[in-house]
């Protein structure tokens, strides 16, 4: 019996699987508490997995807006074990919600791409070009500072609507000024030399400017009288 039993007990390891610990990113999106999202946003920018935390735990305050601005992408992102099913399954969770839900889509497009957005409808989000927000309906203000210039578009957001806010910020091509010489050789009262006639103008005959088949018609056709 004893060598039956070290077998089973030998398969038993073999199958045992250890459970994966949760780390603090995992803790901070089941607590998602003030604290926590205070703490992710000031490792911002961060990468992947700071900004796909952060969204997870803004989707389970039920923040949709920032939730999906945050989770954008991150079902491709290489995330730790201990948050990576969670975060995906919030994403999924998060576009049924938005699409479901009375926000309105807004693009945030530029020429050139990569400008920082300043959008009231998002405050306190750096928001990059291009990206898709969701936001509640209402009159916003998007602005973007490129080339020394600040643009500005007035982005109206109503419920269940898609709109643009498009920034054509790419610097108009520089043009060199051509330069240029006057010459007035062949200027009435001039010469080569530059000297200025003296006397009489020269008598310069021009072409007619009238086409010869009215050349000399200076009325009105009709009968002619004689004295």
């Amino acid at each position: 019996m004893k060598p039956v039993f070290g077998v089973l007990l030998g398969v038993a390891v073999v199958g045992f699987t250890a459970p994966v610990h949760a780390g603090p990113l995992a803790d901070a999106i089941a607590r998602h508490a003030d604290k926590d999202v205070a703490a992710l946003r000031a490792q911002l920018p961060g990468d992947a997995t700071v900004r796909c935390t952060l969204g997870a735990v803004y989707a389970k305050r039920n923040d949709l807006s920032r939730a999906h601005l945050y989770l954008t992408d991150c079902d491709d992102a290489t995330l730790p074990d201990d948050i990576a099913a969670d975060v995906v399954k919030l994403l999924h969770e998060t576009q049924k919600k938005t699409r479901a839900s009375d926000l309105a889509v807004v693009e945030l497009v530029s020429n050139p791409t990569g400008l920082v957005v300043a959008f009231d409808g998002l405050p306190h989000e750096t928001i990059t070009t291009p990206a898709t927000i969701w936001i509640k309906a209402g009159t916003y203000t998007a602005r973007v500072t490129a080339n020394g210039r600040i643009l500005t578009n007035t982005v109206v957001a109503k419920e269940h609507s898609r709109t643009a806010s498009i920034f054509e910020a790419a610097a108009a091509p520089l043009t060199s000024p051509t330069a240029g010489k006057i010459d007035f050789t062949d200027e009435p009262g001039g010469n080569a030399t530059g000297e200025q006639h003296k006397g009489a103008p020269p008598n310069i005959k021009h072409p007619p400017l009238t086409p010869d088949k009215y050349r000399g018609v200076t009325a009105a056709s009709g009968p002619v009288i004689e004295d």
